[in-house]
């Protein structure tokens, strides 16, 4: 069974408080007070939290009823219905203009008094119930409205990806010939200008030809993104041996580290024979062990290979600033920085190129790495044999 509604009466005739208290509790009502005043009303109203106020518009005090009922209305949202000996038009008028939700001309009956309590309160809460069901539309219609624009954002952003890379596959496409031209031609200039005793021209000559071939290699990463992205990456696997390719891959790099203050050390077996595709696995080595030498610049480096006869795997570990654990989850992601740019440059697409070219082999690869403390990546490929390579 339902509780029963909670009526305040407001009457400042104490005979006519005590017969509609009276009349209300024999009908099944719940009086939570009866006041004569209009302060009194909305302290009670505040206090108890009523369903519906009875209200006498003639009150004692400053305030009248009607002066009561719009504070009701507007600052605790109470339904009120007017008892009033008067029915002349100002006092009516200026009633209405607190929205009432009934009129009671004394005296009445009690039926009457039932019906306009049951009516006002099943008004009061159809308009509730209907100012809930439009808030919940404007809600819902907001959320719609966020979804749709976030729908056109990303739809946005996906076109602006597809120019981007539609735009760095055709440029690149079309700088790599007239870059290797130039290396070339810029080469050959070097090797006359070997016989000069112009020291400065020498100079200036390996600086170009060392710019020239850096940006050749940024243009084959583009050229390798887009056709990881069209899925035209493809291998070449041969037998050959791991650790003489590693040795071979370390080699390049001994004087930069030297440069930098860093050792570098190979530790791998003697022999090391499986199949895989030479120059991509060239690639990665050199991908990582160019980061351990910028990166770990005046630490230790270390290249290891261990191998079974299921898999092989390849270890780059440095010592230098390594990476944030907040950059972990998406340092093998394409245009991804784990450090700033500004400071070491590149366009982060190194390990998102070795971490595709690694999975063609059908291996993986992972970092390990603490802040301050230097990174270890580490590659697993499986040891394809040449006739599994074959078929």
């Amino acid at each position: 069974m339902s509780a029963p509604w909670k009526i305040l009466v407001v009457e400042d005739e104490n005979i006519v408080a005590m017969d509609l208290r009276t009349s209300l509790i024999a009908s099944g009502y719940d009086v939570t007070d009866t006041v004569g005043t209009a302060l009194e009303a909305i302290d009670s109203a505040q206090r108890r939290k009523p369903d519906l106020v009875l209200m006498d518009i003639r009150l004692r005090g400053e305030m009248d009823g009607v002066a009561a009922a719009d504070v009701m209305r507007t600052q605790l949202a109470l339904p009120v219905v007017y008892l009033t000996a008067f029915s002349d038009e100002p006092t009516l008028r200026r009633a209405r203009v607190t929205e009432p939700f009934g009129y009671l001309l004394k005296p009445f009956d009690e039926r009457e008094l039932n019906i306009a309590i049951e009516l006002a309160i099943y008004r009061h809460q159809a308009q509730r119930e209907h100012e809930n069901f439009l808030r919940e539309q404007a809600a819902r219609a907001a959320v719609e409205e966020r979804a749709l624009e976030n729908a056109r954002l990303y739809q946005a952003a996906r076109e602006a990806v597809a120019v981007r890379d539609e735009f760095l596959s055709v440029a690149s496409h079309e700088l790599r010939t007239p870059l290797t031209a130039m290396l070339l031609t810029v080469q050959g200039l070097e090797r006359v200008v070997q016989r000069s005793q112009d020291e400065r021209l020498r100079e200036r000559t390996a600086r170009v030809a060392q710019q020239l071939g850096r940006l050749i290699k940024l243009v084959d990463s583009l050229l390798d993104v887009s056709r990881i992205k069209a899925g035209r990456i493809e291998l070449s696997p041969e037998e050959f041996d791991l650790s003489a390719l590693a040795t071979e891959v370390a080699a390049r790099f001994i004087e930069p580290a030297r440069e930098n203050g860093s050792t570098l050390v190979v530790r791998a077996p003697d022999r090391l024979v499986g199949v895989w595709d030479p120059l991509r696995v060239d690639q990665v080595l050199t991908n990582l062990l160019s980061n351990a030498v910028k990166f770990g610049a005046g630490k230790p480096i270390e290249l290891a290979l261990q191998g079974d006869d299921a898999a092989v795997r390849l270890v780059v570990a440095d010592r230098g600033i390594g990476i944030s654990k907040d950059k972990i989850a998406s340092v093998f992601e394409r245009f991804e920085r784990a450090v700033p740019v500004r400071k070491y440059g590149g366009l982060g697409l190194g390990l998102y190129i070795a971490r595709q070219l690694v999975e063609a082999h059908g291996g993986r690869i992972e970092v390990q790495s603490e802040p301050g403390q230097g990174s270890t990546f580490i590659v697993q490929l499986p040891r394809w044999r040449p006739d599994s390579a074959a078929s």
